[in-house]
């Protein structure tokens, strides 16, 4: 058992020492004089045409770019909740209006109490620039969030380091033209560069931004005369300005007052006067040594999938785009574009935030095949976005089908009926499986209908296959299917986890937690699936063999989910080192007693240290989630440590009542119990024909348990569990008892 531990110990150390041996293969930004960041308010890449946007498609050819995931609290975050998020690096939320309450300290028309207001609120003085009056219920609605934000971090970095910083844009719009007092204001973009005191000295937002246009979404549009020259004003040496287009933010208002035609053309305005204004803010930079940073704050209007990110600076070729919290071409996040623009101006990312610096990763073709990449992932991941609860739906039904089609074969006892529960069997988890290979065509185009047909086409012919191979014994089919099923993954994995992204049960990167690896439900599908593979072999060569090839299976399994470069899953791979060795003891028939319950539990914590030490070793935006819990432990003590414990135990019991997998839990527990009562006792006949498949039954609760303590998606990690060995037991008991 010692030796066991040992080698688990030593495996992780080699896997991290891998992990520290990587390094990125382009080379990131060098540092520049000046940053320019161009706002474009619901945009994505769909709609950077030549048509629409000139200037902007001109500038891809030229830049290294990526779809930008929004989420950070909320899944639908207003204007304040985004320019909150970006000015932090962190997930945040914003001023509860959505817009913001920023204004300028001598802003023509605005009254003289603004700074005394701001005064009252922070016991700071302001006697020019610009201030936040929300910036104190900014701070407190962010500290009961668990996600350590500081709003304000970025403005703070840029204002210590000597660099200037300004914003420019204004988005207000009266909404009553009986009442022209009634003006929401929607200064959000402030937010971006305001201090965590809440104040902003360069800039302009006032209304002077903007001209009367009665043709124009509340008779308002952006005067790009006005924001040219602000630009120029703020456009100095070891500087970084912020220009919204905010016409767009005006125009995502008028959706919803407005008919579609009406908005249709009001936005294709919007957009082209965005490309001429962003046309004429490229004449003003050096290519060679200023940098220019595309982004959209908030998501477009149409999908609420991901938004633009561009980035052309000294040192980046064309290409796309990643960063250490995404590991994926052509994805960045919202959280990473603060630590961006400090990198780009040389300065070091403030340890309080939470993303990475955006850095090249490979050409991705021509310009326009690049943006074509990225409008096909927007497009399949808001699709993935739109089916997946209904997919966990389908699934539970015929989980449940499927057990009472069975119940029902085994009362009235026929060979036929036998056979096709059997069959139905194979095809469900042949639809597990498919739902991922539905991913290598683009759905989103065919619609929802052709992806269920594609899924139960996949998974009866995968049933079909596995019943025609599957000849020589009774459990070769179930066998064939869980190993398919197993390999398909961790080939997967090994390969870039291609089949992960926008799968119903991967994850999507409008979600924003995961791009790459594992997913968790992949997790709960592939370790349940191993588990009953491991006892299945055992009980195919009872010579000895079987157990060596399901430890073999086990082994496999836990190196790819464990390894920093293939599964990147270090979560689940704590979850499956302990319950994958408890299952092998059981399958040697080894009494399991305390010392090896302790034994197990410390070769974990073990591992878990050697892997995150070596984690932080590597450089800063090269670590994996793992070290960058242990720096986090490093800054903040273990108080940094208990903050994300509680926030994962608060996502767990927070979903415990709202998944619809908790409908399976008790369903599934139900049919055990049939199977267990049931005359003959079929669970009973089961496990001692298999005596290997009982060890794995025995090993699964201590998987699930951990699994779902040990991951943040809650009651589903056990609920895919159950559908996958409820399904091998309708299998095996239609076939055996």
């Amino acid at each position: 058992m010692r030796r066991v531990v040992a080698v688990a110990a030593a495996l992780t150390a080699g896997l991290g020492s891998i992990a520290f041996g990587a390094a990125n293969a382009e080379a990131s930004p060098a540092p520049a004089d000046r940053v320019l960041i161009f706002a474009l308010p619901h945009v994505s890449w769909s709609d950077v045409t030549p048509a629409a946007m000139p200037n902007l498609t001109r500038f891809t050819s030229e830049a290294a770019i990526a779809d930008l995931s929004l989420r950070a609290v909320h899944h639908d975050p207003t204007p304040s909740d985004s320019y909150t998020t970006l000015g932090a690096g962190t997930r945040s939320v914003g001023a509860s209006n959505g817009t913001g309450a920023v204004f300028g300290v001598n802003e023509p028309g605005v009254s003289s109490s603004v700074a005394e207001t701001f005064d009252q609120r922070t016991g700071v003085p302001a006697n020019a620039g610009i201030v936040d009056l929300a910036v104190a219920q900014i701070v407190q609605k962010n500290a009961k969030f668990l996600f350590d934000s500081a709003p304000g971090s970025l403005g703070d970095a840029v204002a210590a380091a000597g660099v200037r910083r300004a914003v420019i844009g204004n988005a207000d719009r009266v909404v009553d033209p009986t009442n022209p007092s009634s003006v929401v204001y929607d200064r959000a973009a402030a937010e971006f560069f305001t201090g965590a005191d809440g104040r902003l000295p360069d800039g302009r937002i006032d209304p002077s931004l903007s001209i009367r246009d009665t043709t124009a979404p509340f008779g308002v549009r952006q005067n790009r005369h006005a924001v040219a020259v602000a630009f120029a004003d703020q456009w100095r040496t070891r500087s970084a300005v912020l220009v919204e287009a905010s016409d767009l933010e005006r125009v995502d208002a008028f959706r919803r007052s407005a008919t579609a035609e009406q908005y249709g053309s009001a936005r294709a305005k919007a957009l082209q006067s965005a490309d001429a204004l962003f046309g004429d803010l490229l004449t003003k930079v050096d290519p060679h040594a200023d940098a220019v940073l595309v982004i959209g704050p908030t998501a477009p209007a149409a999908t609420n999938g991901m938004s633009v990110a561009a980035l052309r600076a000294p040192g980046v070729r064309p290409g796309l785009l990643q960063s250490s919290t995404t590991r994926r071409a052509g994805f960045v996040n919202i959280v990473d574009v603060a630590p961006t623009v400090v990198h780009l101006l040389g300065i070091d990312r403030p340890e309080k935030m939470e993303g990475r610096a955006f850095t090249p990763s490979g050409s991705g073709g021509s310009a326009a095949e690049r943006v074509q990449f990225l409008v096909r992932s927007d497009a399949n991941a808001t699709f993935r976005d739109g089916v997946v609860a209904n997919v966990a739906v389908v699934f539970i039904v015929l989980s449940v089908l499927l057990a009472l089609g069975a119940a029902c074969a085994f009362e009235r006892g026929g060979q036929r009926g036998r056979s096709v529960v059997r069959w139905c069997a194979l095809v469900l988890l042949g639809m597990l499986l498919g739902t991922y290979v539905a991913t290598v065509l683009d759905f989103a185009t065919y619609g929802a209908s052709a992806y269920g047909a594609f899924v139960v086409v996949i998974g009866a012919v995968f049933a079909t296959l596995c019943m025609a191979v599957g000849r020589w014994t009774p459990l070769d089919p179930l066998t064939i299917g869980l190993a398919v099923t197993v390999g398909v993954h961790l080939l997967d994995a090994l390969t870039g986890a291609r089949l992960e992204l926008n799968a119903a049960y991967g994850y999507s990167p409008t979600v924003g937690i995961r791009y790459a690896g594992i997913g968790n439900m992949t997790f709960s599908i592939v370790s349940a699936s191993v588990v009953l593979l491991a006892g299945l072999l055992t009980a195919t060569w009872r010579s000895g063999r079987g157990r060596w090839f399901a430890i073999g299976a086990l082994a496999a399994t836990l190196v790819v989910f464990a390894s920093p470069l293939w599964g990147q899953d270090f979560g689940s791979a704590l979850a499956l080192a302990p319950s994958f060795a408890f299952l092998g003891l059981l399958l040697f028939e080894r009494r399991v007693g305390l010392r090896h319950v302790v034994l197990l539990g410390g070769g974990v914590v073990v591992s878990g240290l050697v892997f995150g030490l070596l984690d932080l070793l590597r450089p800063s935006d090269q670590r994996t989630h793992v070290g960058r819990l242990f720096e986090k432990i490093g800054t903040e003590g273990w108080s940094g440590f208990a903050t994300v414990v509680h926030r994962k135990l608060a996502e767990n019991l927070g979903v415990l009542t709202k998944s619809p997998w908790m409908l399976l839990v008790p369903l599934a527990f139900g049919f055990v119990v049939y199977l267990a009562v049931g005359t003959p006792a079929r669970l009973e006949i089961l496990t001692r024909r298999l005596p290997g498949f009982r060890a794995s039954l025995l090993a699964l609760p201590v998987l699930a348990g951990l699994g779902f303590a040990l991951n943040d998606s809650g009651i589903a990690i056990p609920g895919m569990m159950l559908l996958v060995v409820n399904t091998s037991l309708v299998y095996l008991s239609a076939e055996l008892t």
